[in-house]
């Protein structure tokens, strides 16, 4: 409550006393005790902080009177006094209070209370506290703890009084700095403005810790050290901290340190994340080897076992990371290691020239491809493959020059292909001897420049008998040109017997030679010399040399066959031979010109040879033509004969069958059965000639034909053709009739109907002829059961079969391979021919028949299961013919299967009838025949054959491949000619296929032979 004023006594003026007299009775008031503290001395309104004043406080009553009673203690407090707080016990009622004090400049009320009960406290009057005069400065608003690199940052400062009250009076700047080194930028001075500096702008660029900031002022107090942490900025680029060195060697392994940095160059520890390096030079792409990522820790990322394999300079690396420029090295060079290998860098070329030169480059390189500048020592190359047994010419010694040994001018004269080089060396600084791998290099023949007799005749010939000359176009190395492509001549130069040179005198050059084949003289002489010439090449020393002798031609004394017929035909297809009349030594007999007779000299099936079987000698020789035999059979052979000559004999040759064309009948229904009974029907498979196709492969299907019968016929309707015959078992007719007839038809050929027969009632008294039937490999008929006579219902009387139940075979092969398995099917059908589908008995097969010693492989005891046993994965070994196998079961007949042939599966090839004679530029044909493992044909196979004809003469190399395909395994070659041979020649037959072991023959002795001419030494020149 507002303090209360004392009451004013007031003294009237003695110019103005008067009296009146009192018309008002006199108050008398009493003192009451406190009940209210009262300022009665308030302190000053306004003073300056620091300053002490004084105050007095009053307890009086509710009237306003003093309670000089009253002595309790009364409390001022918000004072800056020490505890804010001053006591002072009351004298008559007054506390007087000194030497107060207020340090904190704002307009402040004191607060007046006293512990004395019933007596409430007061405030002072407002008091302005204003500020002392300013003695230093302080930090009103300081700056973050921790800033980042770059970024702005501010503070507010101000002057102050001694009690920290921001003296507004005193004009001037305050300037702030760093205490302990660093740079602060932006406003580092600003002046006071009511006793603050706002200081804004102010930045640091470098990371770090324990910076002090610190303000100055004229006439104040410095503020203290202000702490301030930079970090740094985002990441922005990276620099290198330990550079790979200057020149490394390849694949010496070395490292690489970067930083990540702000932009102002302080590191950013705490930057995450991988490093890439690459090479960053054209050179070294994709040769920079070890861990190209590395992880950053503290800001640093480093690489370590970097390696770079190319040799060269100014090879640079890239380092990259997500976000950043990438950093590019400074530049490296890569030296060569030590040599570890020479490398042929500059091979020779793939063919050169005879007697031509050529070179190569040899480097001497360490283990990645860099040519090693200061490899001492030399290299020599030499020959490791040498088919012509040539000698290597030029200097094949070289040194090494700046890593490179070049080689020049090396020479080979002989022409061949498949020469192979080496270059090798040795140094003191490497332990062992480096070669370089072998560098192929084919020799071909230079142009030609000579006309050389590469087989000349021979010494001697017979009258009229071709003999033969070959002439070769050589290089000046006596390389046979094949490019070559101008004709020789061919003349007598001296001619003792007058006798006229046939045959033809001008041949032009292939592949380098020239053959003059089937030259002839007519008459004997001695001396005779022939001259060979070609325009452009000059004749060898041995061209002067082609003397022989002509003799008189012996008479013929045989006939030989010279080219046989093909070792397999087709029944009804044409095929031909030929044969010569020959003296004892083989040459044909030219002046010989009889008729020839030729005819079976075996016949193993009664077959008969079609065509012209007569012909007429014509120089020697006859050939035969469109003959024809229509009957299959292995082991024909045809025989041709002369009067006064010894007949021969053609190789033998197997005629198969033609192409299926017709349905046979060969196992006929019996003329009348009995309804119900079973009864068997075999059909053959045939070509137009009547021959069995054993190789026809399908199924045939039997039917009634009569009309309204359909369905009546039971048992297999369809059976396999095996062996070209299909056997149906187990037919019958349910019911009654005459004249019954059954139809078989097959896929592509005309149906055949067997004889018609009758059906009677079951149990009618008939006459059964037992039948003959028609031999059949496949006939499964079982064996006829005993008779009896019973009575017909007519009253006549007839002798029939007792029924009893059997056996049959169902399902069986007529050839098999041996060692692989097949399958055998058993039927048991009761007495009426009906499968007996109740049996549950085993049924067990053995052999009956075959070669010596046949054994059966396999289960050999099966049960039955629906009137069928079924054997599985049966096996016969040994190769043969006749093999039959028999099937047994208690209270049945047996039954045995038809003849089972086993031949072993293709293995080799072998030839067949080779020509006793060859002649240079004469056809000639052979056969090849397809065996199987015991040497038996193999009539399956019809694949691929190949044949290829090697002849030799010298250097010169010819070669025929020819390739037909094989039917039922046999093949024949014809059109076969042999080039460049005569006396000295080889002749190579080989003949392949695939899957089959080849088979090679030497026809060299089948050569025409003639004595050699003696060369004299001196004419001999090296070659």
């Amino acid at each position: 409550m507002p303090p209360r004023a004392r009451p004013r006594t007031e003294t009237p003026s003695p110019a103005r006393r008067s009296y009146r007299p009192c018309i008002e009775p006199l108050e008398v008031r009493r003192t009451l005790s406190a009940s209210q503290l009262v300022v009665t001395s308030p302190p000053p309104s306004t003073l300056t902080a620091g300053t002490s004043f004084a105050m007095s406080i009053s307890a009086e009553d509710a009237s306003g009177n003093v309670d000089t009673s009253f002595t309790g203690n009364v409390t001022v407090s918000g004072l800056s006094n020490p505890g804010g707080a001053v006591t002072v016990a009351a004298v008559a009622g007054v506390a007087d209070f000194s030497r107060l004090q207020l340090d904190t400049a704002a307009n402040t009320v004191l607060s007046v209370a006293t512990t004395s009960t019933g007596v409430s406290g007061t405030q002072s009057p407002p008091i302005a506290v204003n500020a002392a005069t300013a003695t230093h400065l302080i930090v009103v608003s300081p700056p973050p703890a921790t800033v980042t690199a770059g970024a702005t940052f501010g503070m507010v400062l101000a002057e102050a009084d001694p009690f920290g009250n921001v003296f507004p009076g005193t004009t001037g700047t305050v300037t702030v700095a760093l205490s302990g080194g660093g740079s602060l930028s932006g406003q580092v001075n600003v002046p006071f403005s009511n006793g603050l500096a706002p200081i804004t702008a102010l930045s640091l660029d470098t990371s770090g810790t324990g910076y002090q900031i610190v303000a100055l002022s004229a006439g104040l107090s410095p503020t203290g050290g202000i702490p301030l942490t930079v970090q740094p900025a985002s990441a922005s680029q990276m620099i290198v901290t330990s550079s790979p060195p200057a020149s490394v060697v390849a694949g010496q392994t070395f490292g690489l340190s970067v930083a990540i940095e702000d932009q102002y160059g302080n590191r950013v520890a705490g930057y995450s994340g991988n490093l890439a390096v690459a090479a960053s030079s054209p050179q070294a792409e994709g040769t920079l080897g070890g861990p190209l990522t590395a992880s950053v820790s503290g800001g640093v990322g480093t690489f370590s076992g970097l390696s770079l394999v190319n040799a060269g300079t100014d090879f640079t690396l890239q380092v990259s990371a997500s976000g950043l420029t990438s950093l590019t090295t400074a530049p490296l060079t890569v030296t060569a290691g030590t040599v570890a290998k020479l490398v042929v860098t500059t091979p020779p070329p793939g063919d050169v020239t005879a007697g031509t030169g050529f070179g190569l480059v040899v480097a001497a390189e360490d283990p990645y491809g860099n040519v090693n500048a200061s490899f001492p020592g030399t290299v020599t190359v030499a020959l490791t493959t040498n088919p012509g047994r040539t000698a290597l010419g030029g200097s094949a010694t070289e040194p090494f020059n700046a890593g490179l040994a070049t080689f020049t001018g090396l020479t080979m004269d002989i022409a061949a292909d498949g020469y192979a080089m080496q270059a090798a060396s040795s140094s003191t600084d490497t332990p062992t001897s480096m070669a370089t791998g072998s560098f192929p290099v084919d020799v071909k023949a230079g142009a030609a420049t000579q006309l050389v007799a590469l087989s000349p005749p021979p010494s001697s010939v017979i009258a009229g008998a071709a003999f033969e000359l070959v002439l070769a176009a050589e290089d000046p190395y006596g390389n046979i040109d094949p490019t070559y492509t101008g004709s020789a001549t061919l003349a007598l130069s001296s001619n003792p017997g007058g006798g006229t040179f046939g045959g033809s005198t001008i041949q032009g050059f292939s592949n380098g030679l020239a053959t003059f084949a089937g030259l002839t003289v007519s008459q004997p002489g001695t001396g005779y010399t022939l001259q060979a010439s070609s325009v452009g090449l000059s004749p060898s020393a041995s061209l002067g040399l082609l003397t022989f002798s002509v003799t008189p031609a012996p008479a013929a004394s045989q006939l030989v066959i010279i080219t046989p017929p093909p070792g397999r035909i087709v029944a009804g297809t044409t095929f031909g031979f030929s044969v010569a009349a020959e003296d004892a030594k083989g040459n044909v007999d030219t002046a010989f010109n009889g008729g020839v007779v030729i005819g079976l000299s075996s016949n193993p099936t009664g077959g008969v040879l079609g065509g012209a079987t007569s012909a007429q000698l014509t120089n020697g020789v006859a050939s035969f033509s469109s003959l024809t035999l229509d009957q299959a059979g292995t082991g024909y052979t045809i025989q041709a004969a002369s009067g006064g000559l010894a007949p021969s004999n053609t190789p033998a040759f197997v005629v198969t069958a033609a192409s299926a064309s017709q349905l046979v009948v060969t196992t006929q229904p019996p003329a009348a059965v009995d309804a119900g009974a079973p009864f068997n029907v075999n059909v053959s498979v045939e070509d137009q000639y009547g021959n069995t196709v054993v190789g026809y492969a399908g199924n045939l299907a039997i039917a009634p034909t009569n009309s309204g019968t359909e369905g009546s016929l039971g048992g297999p309707l369809t059976a396999p053709v095996i062996g070209g015959v299909a056997s149906f078992g187990g037919l019958s007719v349910p019911n009654a009739g005459s004249p019954f007839t059954l139809q078989v038809t097959g896929s592509g050929l005309p149906p055949v109907t067997t004889s018609p027969f009758s059906v009677a009632a079951a149990g009618t008294v008939i006459t059964t002829p037992t039948p003959t039937p028609t031999p059949s490999p496949t006939s499964t008929t079982p064996t006829p059961s005993p008779t009896t006579t019973t009575t017909a219902p007519s009253g006549g009387s007839s002798t029939t079969p007792v029924a009893t139940p059997y056996l049959a075979i169902s399902a069986q092969p007529t050839i098999a391979e041996s060692g692989r398995y097949f399958d055998l099917t058993i039927e048991v059908d009761t007495a009426q021919g009906a499968p007996d589908l109740s049996y549950a008995a085993l049924v067990t097969l053995a052999m009956a028949g075959g070669p010596p010693g046949a054994m059966l492989g396999g289960t050999l005891t099966m049960p039955v299961q629906q009137g069928l046993a079924t054997f599985y994965g049966l096996i016969l070994e040994t190769a043969g013919a006749g093999y039959t196998i028999r099937a047994s079961a208690p209270g049945f007949a047996p039954a045995a299967t038809a003849p089972i042939t086993v031949f072993d599966p293709p293995a080799a090839l072998a030839f067949v009838g080779p020509p006793p004679t060859i002649g240079s530029g004469r056809s000639f044909g052979l056969t090849v025949d397809v065996l199987n493992a015991s040497g038996s044909p193999a009539s399956t196979y019809n694949g691929p054959v190949t044949i290829t004809l090697i002849g030799h003469r010298g250097r010169a190399t010819s070669r025929e491949v020819r390739t037909l395909t094989a039917v039922n395994g046999l093949v024949s070659f014809t059109g076969l000619v042999p080039r460049s041979i005569s006396r000295g020649s080889t002749l190579i037959l080989q003949v392949s296929a695939d899957g089959l072991n080849s088979a090679t023959i030497d026809l060299s002795t089948a050569i025409l032979h003639h004595p050699a001419r003696k060369i004299p030494r001196r004419e001999i020149r090296h070659r």
